[in-house]
């Protein structure tokens, strides 16, 4: 007696490119976790990368030269009333703006403190502007004492400052605060 046997079952598996063989689904879980990573990444940037950018310099407006406006001169006819003739005027002068004021109530001799840095601290630097090398980093709520300046250097006030350990260096005024002694 014949056993009728089932002919074989060949399973054919759909051909697949390299990304294909990776579920969608983690596709999208990657993806997603790199934009995520990206967006973080900025934001903690933020406030490092505005310290960073020096503040625009002071908006000193080039005078503008008086322009020559044409006169129009007709030949006189024996009817004609003489023709007017214009003059050139210069536009009034817009006024130039001070430089930025040091914060109020620095000076020598004070007692101030770090803040405002955005938990990211205050850098002390060798000397005045942003292009010189850093000696330490100031912590917010950390006190240091001026001991000379200001100076204006790429378009921020400095102040040299001696820290608690007896360190000297120059820091940008923005993020100084006195500190009132009772």
């Amino acid at each position: 007696m014949a056993f009728a046997s089932k002919p074989p079952t060949t399973r054919r598996r759909p051909r697949r490119g390299p990304l294909l063989a990776v579920p969608l689904s983690i596709q999208y879980a990657i993806l997603g976790g790199f934009i995520l990573g990206l967006c973080l990444l900025l934001i903690n940037l933020r406030p490092r990368i505005n310290a960073l950018i020096a503040a625009p310099p002071s908006a000193t407006p080039t005078p503008i030269p008086p322009t020559a406006t044409p006169t129009a001169t007709l030949p006189p006819r024996p009817t004609d009333l003489p023709s007017p003739t214009f003059t050139a005027t210069r536009p009034p002068p817009t006024p130039t703006l001070p430089p930025p004021s040091p914060t109020p109530g620095l000076g020598p001799g004070v007692t101030a403190q770090v803040g405002d840095t955005g938990g990211l601290g205050l850098a002390m630097r060798t000397d005045p502007g942003l292009n010189t090398a850093v000696i330490r980093v100031l912590q917010d709520g950390e006190r240091i004492v001026i001991i000379a300046g200001p100076q204006q250097a790429d378009g921020m006030t400095w102040w040299q400052v001696r820290d608690a350990g007896g360190q000297e260096g120059w820091v940008a005024a923005p993020f100084l605060q006195q500190v009132r002694e009772p």
